[in-house]
């Protein structure tokens, strides 16, 4: 239950920090950077660390835990998917693979920043290159793709 309600909030956040990169023509970097601040992330990583510390030892517990990674993994990359229908774009590559690629980031940069904090900020890699990997795992919609995914 508890890490299904992180989940939740850690979704939330996300997907309304990424809503401001279009409400005032924001920066993807500038919403992460946003995203990452707080203690939550903290407590959150080191807890949800442990529970997979825990999972890897016990493989009942790994295969629970696993659906509620796929279960985040979806979330994340339906909004993925919706930021950017927003910006006129579309995934091209494998949704499995760009959610876990953007978690593995994600946590490795939580790992990196946790031993290191006066070198590398909470989220700076995930900030700092997250637009360049969206580049390159997405296309433009042709415009009248634009168009009728509107009216549909």
């Amino acid at each position: 239950a508890l890490y299904d309600h992180m989940s939740a909030r850690l979704r939330d956040r996300l997907s309304a920090a990424l809503a401001q990169v279009t409400l005032a023509n924001g920066s993807l970097e500038a919403a992460l950077r946003d995203f990452y601040q707080g203690q939550l992330e903290r407590d959150w990583y080191l807890l949800s660390t442990e529970f997979n510390l825990y999972a890897v030892r016990q493989p009942l517990v790994a295969r629970r835990l696993a659906t509620h990674h796929r279960a985040l993994r979806e979330a994340l990359i339906s909004i993925v998917e919706e930021s950017l229908a927003r910006h006129g774009r579309r995934l091209t590559a494998d949704r499995d693979k760009v959610s876990r690629l953007l978690l593995a980031i994600h946590d490795g940069n939580q790992v990196q920043s946790l031993m290191e904090p006066d070198t590398l900020d909470a989220g700076d890699l995930t900030a700092t290159f997250a637009g360049a990997i969206m580049h390159s795992v997405s296309a433009e919609i042709a415009p009248a793709t634009q168009s009728r995914a509107g009216t549909d």
